[in-house]
């Protein structure tokens, strides 16, 4: 089940564990652990659906971002195959020649994520919703773990907004959530 409307903004950040997770606290009084790149690949594609819906993701101005790829002949074809469908998510490609693509436009979530990690996923992807998916999924990876006590809340309070049935692929943003009266010998 879905945790209540400002559930995350409620958490304590309390440190990280492993480089990986979160130690929080809730006003339970239970220690809760916390996916923070599930926590932005949620939010992420919350922005990029929420974009996608009004229309607005597709028409969204060209920044300074550009990029090219060199990629198989097979992978080439996908992608240059799949522009008109990637441009309704905001990704704007085109045939650079030689076996190049040419990146012109990608959403803001996305100019600092490596584009091989991504672009050809996205264009074999089934539907815009697929797409969105696997783009909010890459650049949550690039989260930082290690981050000061705001910034964890800022990014915990965000997620409240986020509704619950977002569609994500990371694993759950709760990790798991243990009263602390079960750690009592």
């Amino acid at each position: 089940t879905a945790p209540s409307r400002g559930y995350f903004g409620a958490l304590r950040f309390l440190s990280v564990l492993a480089r990986r997770f979160w130690l929080t606290e809730s006003p339970a009084g239970s220690l809760v652990i916390v996916d923070p790149r599930a926590i932005d690949e949620r939010v992420i594609w919350s922005a990029l659906a929420t974009r996608f819906q009004k229309g607005t993701l597709a028409s969204a101005e060209r920044s300074l971002f550009s990029a090219r790829l060199e990629l198989p002949p097979t992978e080439r074809d996908r992608v240059l195959g799949a522009a008109p469908a990637l441009l309704e998510v905001g990704v704007e490609v085109e045939d650079f020649g030689k076996g190049s693509v040419s990146l012109l436009r990608v959403p803001a979530e996305l100019e600092h994520v490596d584009p091989s990690s991504w672009l050809v996923e996205a264009a074999a992807a089934a539907d815009a919703s697929a797409r969105i998916g696997v783009m909010a999924r890459r650049a949550g990876l690039r989260a930082d773990v290690l981050v000061t006590h705001d910034q964890a809340h800022a990014r915990l309070a965000a997620l409240d907004d986020v509704a619950a049935q977002v569609h994500a692929h990371a694993t759950r943003v709760v990790v798991r959530d243990l009263p602390l009266l079960d750690l009592e010998g």
